[in-house]
């Protein structure tokens, strides 16, 4: 799919040194890229990372992805604003030269929705994803992704989920040949009480990408 000249997004980095592979987060409806900081702050992770905004208004903050009356997806809106992200992202790339491998992306609930409607149609962009309340982003599955690394992390009581929600993307991924590390942890849809969403993910990025 070709991509167009870039949209234009809001975001922050912490400016810091990357001798691999930089995070890009995406964060969850109705918040902002500050709570994306946040969640790397509690990784404790020293390397580049980019904070988007979301490039639709949702009170009280933005989201990456809008929803229908019925809460049901458009998967047609999903696939348009992902070409834009793509587009932004490589211009991100282009104007860091210090960015020696493509990025890892993290998102979460309707940001976990984009990264993956990314592993569908550009995943040449990047080097894996962490999909945190996850959701497809479509009805087919995507394109052959080559044993590209994700990490879904799914909760065992979320209420903005259904029941199979998590299981169908995991199969989508799997039957592409992505390499799919799904843990279920015991939490709704925010994060886990005992903090397993940044260990595992943590745990995850040095073991897959060296990332510390």
């Amino acid at each position: 799919m070709p991509m167009s000249p870039p949209v234009s997004f809001y975001y922050h980095t912490n400016k810091r040194s990357v001798s691999g592979h930089p995070l890009v987060f995406l964060h969850g409806s109705g918040r902002t890229e500050s709570d994306s900081a946040d969640f790397l702050a509690q990784l404790s992770l020293h390397t580049e990372a980019v904070f988007i905004r979301g490039q639709h208004s949702q009170t009280p903050g933005y989201t990456f992805v809008r929803r229908n009356d019925d809460l049901s997806l458009d998967y047609d809106e999903i696939a348009g604003d992902a070409k834009d992200l793509a587009g932004f992202l490589v211009h991100l790339t282009l104007q860091n030269p210090n960015w020696q491998k493509p990025p890892v992306l993290i998102g979460y609930s309707s940001g976990a929705i984009m990264a993956a409607a990314i592993l569908w149609h550009y995943r040449d962009l990047i080097a894996g994803a962490v999909l945190l309340r996850p959701q497809s982003p479509s009805m087919e599955r995507p394109a052959p992704l080559k044993g590209l690394p994700v990490l879904m992390l799914s909760g065992l009581w979320d209420e903005r989920r259904d029941a199979d929600a998590s299981l169908h993307l995991e199969i989508q991924l799997e039957q592409a040949r992505a390499k799919v590390t799904h843990v279920t942890l015991r939490t709704g849809h925010g994060e886990a009480e005992d903090g397993s969403d940044f260990s595992v993910t943590k745990r995850w990025l040095e073991e897959t990408f060296s990332i510390r």
